[in-house]
């Protein structure tokens, strides 16, 4: 939570804009100077917050209502793990530095290894530390996590050298530019924390609603994850570089063609995305999810919650996108108020008697109404975005997304899965086994991705036609 609140999003939103001012206005030598000053800064308040929750975690893992062993093990994990945050804070600013200079492999290789660091440490240093020194298994994964976060750290290095950094502990440390970015980050903070305390908000009411509820939330809301961290992320921090160094430049015609483009990937990308979770919720829930303690029903319930969550994805992927933006344009404020009013709108949401499905939704409406209030005010501050070009984009996404829906419905029906009902025992689905589940699977995200591409070429828009032309040369570029 603290990783996804201070670290990354708000601090690439209060770096990246100010590190391409202070680099358009004062030179690559005073934007490094910058630099060292904010990673000092870094170091010593997120270190200090770091050892405050290695020595309070005993408290701090009471708040979560657990006993004995549970809280025992919880809390030496959280020892473990805390400084990851100041590691992956570090991380953030260098991506985002690296972002604002043009350069991008280096940051997709540090989350790429982070990602793998992890992995290996389930088969490496869970089984190895039970052997060698009696640890529970589960501790592997807290030291693989914290690993995970230094080699990202380590990794980051090279390219930044190679840009020209050198940490300097420049001193005085408290200089105007720094004071301002770590006001942008708090400002940032509150003004992305509306989903993810809307998750929170929603965990904690699920609590008391039945036994289970909690965890169907989480599990879905995972699965959400997966399209917004691969589509919404990467489209923010294109947009958010590119329009920073041009408001920056003062080219603000050029911002509002990136935000156009930005936007209009989003809804090409995000609108079937949603739709696919939608439909194939179950299977795919059930695939992924259903081993060991995790039954049919809890299959069942799970998608339920993921049909409510996936509704809002495109308005996760729009606030990733437009609310940087404003960071950029100095109007950080008004996305504070924004995020602030969803959070209340989400709480109002959670009253209605609509159980834990009710509370995934709530989730997504007030996401909705924030997207489009922010829409609403960028149109004030960037008057050359084509809203009509959007609109039709959104109306030609919707049309292939449901032709493609139609195809994928013909596919569950064959395998006896009906939408918002539970499959029949008798069913071709529950007969199956993993192996044939899987192929079902990925054979209808196939006929959903095939389907939806072809429809969307025939109707005619371009940044499907751009996709499969880059497909279509690299296959012959292969072939030659």
């Amino acid at each position: 939570l603290l990783r996804n609140l201070f670290a990354e999003g708000a601090l690439s939103a209060g770096v990246v804009p100010l590190y391409a001012q202070v680099r358009a206005e004062k030179g690559d030598a005073e934007s490094w100077k910058f630099v060292s000053r904010l990673a000092t800064a870094l170091c010593l308040g997120l270190g200090g917050i770091a050892l405050w929750g290695i020595l309070w975690a005993d408290p701090l893992v009471g708040l979560l209502g657990l006993s004995g062993d549970q809280r025992r093990m919880t809390v030496a994990m959280s020892q473990i793990f805390w400084p990851f945050l100041p590691l992956v804070a570090l991380a953030a600013l260098g991506m985002g530095v690296l972002h604002a200079r043009g350069r991008f492999f280096a940051t997709s290789l540090a989350l790429s290894l982070f990602n793998l660091t992890s992995i290996v440490a389930a088969f490496t240093l869970c089984p190895w530390g039970a052997w060698l020194w009696g640890w529970p298994p589960i501790y592997g994964m807290a030291v693989g996590g914290l690993l995970g976060g230094l080699i990202q750290c380590l990794v980051l290095l090279p390219a930044l050298r190679k840009e020209g950094f050198h940490w300097r502990a420049h001193w005085p440390l408290w200089d105007p530019g720094l004071k301002r970015t770590l006001w942008m980050m708090v400002i940032g903070t509150l003004g992305l924390a509306s989903t993810q305390v809307g998750v929170l908000v929603n965990t904690v009411w699920a609590a008391g609603l039945q036994e289970g509820a909690a965890s169907w939330l989480n599990y879905a809301f995972r699965l959400v994850q997966f399209p917004l961290g691969l589509f919404g992320v990467a489209l923010s921090t294109l947009t958010l570089t590119r329009v920073a160094q041009e408001v920056a430049g003062g080219g603000f015609s050029q911002a509002s063609a990136t935000v156009r483009g930005g936007l209009r990937w989003a809804i090409v990308l995000t609108v079937p995305s949603a739709m696919g979770l939608i439909l194939l919720a179950l299977p795919l829930v059930s695939v992924i999810y259903e081993h060991g303690q995790f039954r049919e029903e809890d299959s069942y319930f799970t998608a339920l919650a993921l049909m409510g969550y996936a509704v809002g994805l495109t308005a996760y992927a729009g606030v990733k996108i437009l609310a940087p933006v404003f960071y950029s344009l100095g109007q950080a404020r008004t996305v504070m108020i924004t995020s602030g009013a969803a959070i209340f709108l989400n709480i109002a949401l959670c009253f209605l008697p609509l159980g834990f499905v009710g509370l995934a939704l709530a989730t997504s409406i007030s996401s909705l109404a924030n997207f489009f209030v922010l829409l609403w005010f960028i149109r004030r501050s960037l008057k050359q975005i084509d809203f009509k070009d959007l609109l039709q984009c959104l109306l030609l996404t919707l049309g292939a997304s449901l032709i493609m829906a139609i195809f994928v419905y013909f596919c569950l029906r064959g395998m006896g899965i009906e939408l918002f009902h539970p499959i029949p025992l008798t069913s071709a689905w529950v007969k199956a086994n993993f192996s044939t589940r899987a192929l079902f699977l990925f054979g209808a995200l196939v006929v959903g991705i095939v389907t939806y591409g072809g429809a969307a070429k025939l109707l005619g828009l371009q940044e499907i036609a751009q996709v499969q032309e880059v497909v279509w040369k690299r296959l012959r570029n292969r072939k030659v």
